[in-house]
């Protein structure tokens, strides 16, 4: 979310939720991956980029589901919903 908070249409956040999907980023058995005892390192090198792919996937779509909740479909803007004025008492409190 924060990514999406500079962004002001819907196409630039977009383009900003693709860009971090296609990012480098651990997989299970690298290090800096987070759930690293709940899953087995892959054992070759075709289940690695196989892995890779589908987490990149995951990534991908869920940045463009998250377009969908945070930009308003008709101004094309983003939700005054999704992101609060900085000054809301609940953003005062966090």
């Amino acid at each position: 979310l924060k990514k999406l908070q500079k962004c002001s249409s819907r196409g630039q956040g977009e383009k900003e939720m693709y860009t971090l999907g296609i990012t480098n980023f651990p997989i299970p058995g690298e290090p800096g991956f987070p759930l690293n005892a709940m899953y087995v390192k892959p054992s070759s090198k075709q289940e690695e980029e196989t892995m890779r792919a589908y987490l990149q996937q995951i990534r991908q779509e869920t940045g463009l589901r998250l377009c969908d909740r945070v930009f308003d479909p008709q101004t094309d803007k983003p939700s005054k919903v999704s992101f609060p004025p900085k000054s809301c008492y609940f953003n005062a409190k966090i």
